[in-house]
């Protein structure tokens, strides 16, 4: 499209679409969300049948023998097929959907609402997972090549049954970490084969390395105890295999020894990544503005602010998001104006664009429909022990009249001191 970029997003504004995809994901309706969690169950799950089937048979039947890293290498990478579909065509991910804690730390979404999508979007991907789990058993894929996909199924259960819970644990934090990472990278994406690209060295890494992500346990491990559990006698007679060589392949193990650490692991990790990237890019101090010289050069003269302002008796109502909020001018001048706001739910953070409404009681003058963006906010406690918040707002595009208007009485007040 004409005039649009083509490059891909910078990290500050990759986090300030994080945060707010947080938004939205938190306040889906629970039919929404359910289906969507379904989804991603089951989209995690085909990634999972295609990296078992691709890493059946190495060396088998004079096959060449690849090396053990090589064969986690493919498996690793067409494993990606689960994210990218849940990327792309769309889907929730309790791994992915850690990230929402950033939504949560600007408060934009209460707590009650991140641990809502949480618990939604965690037993829908188990049931999806499952459920695939089910229809691929049902299917008798795990037959292919004499039962060898099946006991190469049995066998990445049974090595993820083995782990003590700090192994899964930890290994899970790791996994993570690369999850949230990869779907941060495809943010910034802003075509399909760009998130495609940047999803594919993470994922392919952590499958690679062996590390824990409980979605994709929640199919491996329920493919598992199928076919330990109803595999026929012709499967393990063809596989040249018997249940007792799995041992902990249990539903047990599943639940308890795997997917409570591994869960507990992911969710560290996604914090990590997080609450990191919402430190750096999202606390109030943080300006998320895109024309960094523009922004710097409209607010700042010789090292000082470009445009003067004044102490002002006024009231101010600013309105964001269909709300309204109601405070008292502080200053103002022709490039902005502070106001002080009371707590109230809902107010705007640094970056937030805006509009005011002034009205100055002191030269009976009236501005409306001001825009403006937050530059900075702090907060403090009156006498009484009320909170209050300071923002520092720089005006937009002010029509001839108004920028006139300012212009005149701060230059007024200047001459009387």
């Amino acid at each position: 499209m004409a005039g649009e970029s083509i490059d891909n997003l910078m990290p500050r504004d990759v986090a300030l679409k994080a945060e707010n995809a947080g938004v939205i994901k938190a306040n889906l309706d629970v039919f929404s969300t359910v289906m969507l969690a379904l989804l991603a169950g089951a989209f995690i799950g085909f990634g999972a049948v295609f990296s078992t089937t691709v890493m059946t048979g190495n060396g088998l039947d004079g096959a060449v023998k690849l090396p053990f890293g090589l064969v986690r290498l493919v498996g690793g990478s067409v494993f990606c097929l689960g994210l990218i579909l849940v990327t792309i065509a769309g889907a929730e991910m309790f791994t992915g959907n850690v990230l929402l804690v950033m939504a949560a730390a600007s408060r934009k979404i209460s707590a009650g609402k991140l641990l809502r999508n949480w618990g939604i979007v965690f037993g829908g991907n188990f049931l999806g997972a499952a459920l695939t789990a089910g229809l691929v058993f049902l299917s008798g894929q795990y037959l292919m090549l004499h039962g060898q996909v099946g006991v190469t199924a049995l066998e990445i259960a049974e090595l993820k049954g083995d782990l003590s819970f700090v192994q899964a644990m930890t290994r899970a934090i790791f996994c993570n970490v690369l999850v949230c990472l990869a779907y941060w990278l495809s943010i910034s994406g802003r075509s399909v084969i760009d998130k495609v690209v940047v999803i594919l060295f993470p994922i392919t890494a952590f499958v690679a390395s062996g590390f824990e992500h409980s979605v994709a346990n929640m199919y491996f491990l329920s493919i598992a105890l199928l076919i330990k559990s109803f595999g026929p006698a012709e499967f393990w007679a063809a596989a040249h295999a018997v249940p007792a060589q799995f041992p902990h392949v249990t539903l047990e193990r599943f639940l308890i020894g795997n997917l409570m650490p591994v869960t507990l692991g992911n969710t560290i990790g996604g914090l990590m990544v997080g609450l990191m990237y919402w430190g750096i890019y999202c606390r109030p101090n943080i300006m998320m503005r895109s024309n960094d010289r523009g922004l710097l050069a409209g607010l700042t003269l010789d090292g000082r602010r470009r445009f003067k302002r004044i102490e002002a008796d006024g009231l101010v109502t600013l309105h964001f998001r269909g709300q309204e909020f109601h405070g008292k001018l502080r200053n103002i001048g022709e490039g902005g104006a502070s106001a002080e706001f009371y707590e109230a739910r809902g107010l705007p953070n640094v970056g937030d664009e805006l509009s005011l409404d002034i009205v100055l009681n002191d030269v009976a003058e009236r501005f409306d429909a001001v825009p403006a963006v937050v530059m900075q906010q702090r907060e403090g406690k009156n006498l009484m022990g009320r909170r209050y918040f300071v923002f520092s707002m720089m005006f937009g595009e002010l029509s001839q009249r108004s920028g006139d208007t300012l212009k005149r009485l701060v230059q007024q007040a200047f001459r009387a001191r």
